[in-house]
This record gives C-alpha cells, sequence and structure tokens, in this order.
C-alpha cells in the first residue's frame, strides 16, 4: 500500500522549546504517527529504575518459552534501541554472559520476561550489571513479532540469537 508522506519541517531555536512544526505539504491522505510515538512517550531511558526496585514478583510471559530462535530479517526504522527478551532459565543466563559486551555497546534495552523471586531477580541483576533491565511480561510483544522463545535480540533489521 502506497502511504503519503506528510513534510514536517520542525526548527528549534535555543531559545525556544516549544518550536511549532510548519506543515509545507499535505496530500490530505497521511497516516498518523501516533502509534510510533505513543511508545516514545512511555520509555525514557533515563528513567528506567534499576532492576533492584522493580514489583511485584513473580514476572512470567506465558507464551514465551526458552529455546532457539532462528535468526529472520524484519523492518523496524522506528525501534530506538535493540530489544532483548530473557527468562531466568539456564539458557538465557548462558547467553546473557556470552553476549553482555555487544549489548552494552549497541545500547540494547532488557525485558526479564520470566522470574519468580527476589533472589532470581538478585542474581539476574548482578549478572546484568552495566546493562539497562525492565523485568516485565513481554506477551503483545511475542504477539507483535510472533515469537516463542526467548532469549531473543530485536533490533531494526533483525530477530536473531
Amino acid at each position: 500500500m502506497n502511504k503519503s508522506i506528510l513534510i514536517i519541517f520542525i526548527f528549534l531555536f535555543p531559545f525556544s522549546a516549544n518550536a511549532v512544526p510548519k506543515v509545507i505539504y499535505d496530500s490530505g491522505q497521511t497516516v498518523s504517527i501516533a502509534p510510533y510515538t505513543d511508545t516514545i512517550k512511555i520509555y525514557n531511558p533515563k528513567k528506567v529504575k534499576p532492576i533492584t526496585v522493580f514489583n511485584p514478583l513473580p514476572i512470567s510471559t506465558p507464551n514465551l518459552s526458552p529455546g532457539y530462535v532462528k535468526k529472520r530479517g524484519i523492518n523496524q526504522p522506528y525501534l530506538t534501541n535493540p530489544i532483548f527478551l530473557f527468562g531466568n532459565d539456564e539458557f538465557s543466563y548462558k547467553w546473557l554472559l556470552k553476549n553482555k559486551a555487544l549489548l552494552i555497546r549497541i545500547d540494547a534495552i532488557g525485558m526479564l520476561v520470566e522470574v519468580e523471586s527476589r533472589q532470581e531477580l538478585e542474581r539476574i541483576s548482578h549478572a546484568a550489571k552495566g546493562l539497562k533491565i525492565i523485568p516485565a511480561p513481554a506477551v503483545d510483544l511475542a504477539k507483535q513479532f510472533h515469537l516463542k522463545h526467548y532469549p531473543v535480540l530485536i533490533s531494526k533489521q533483525f530477530i536473531e540469537q
């Protein structure tokens, strides 16, 4: 489907924090970017709380389980940071340790999708030191990307392990 593009120029001046966009052309068939900006508003990496202060437990994602993921291409140009999903199982733990340097380098955001107890959370927190981790279920994310297993890394172009 061919979508018209709304061209907007936004000029930000040092003295004006509330700059208003100027519409140059609008075909009348534009599509709202709200579904993309809602995600951006929800996530602010500077306001992510440390993993040790999250409650309640347990966290569970019933439609995901540990297992192997075949690499495949995707097109997610609006994904600002890569995302990785993992659990508190040995497979995920070893994957996290093996890929930790890469995940830090690419500024990936982790979602801990399976964890039962405070002790498990502290174990993962220690192993993930230096990473941004959010303990949260990923039911909708798994559906959106047709995932059945974790650990998995989701970037703009690929889903891979």
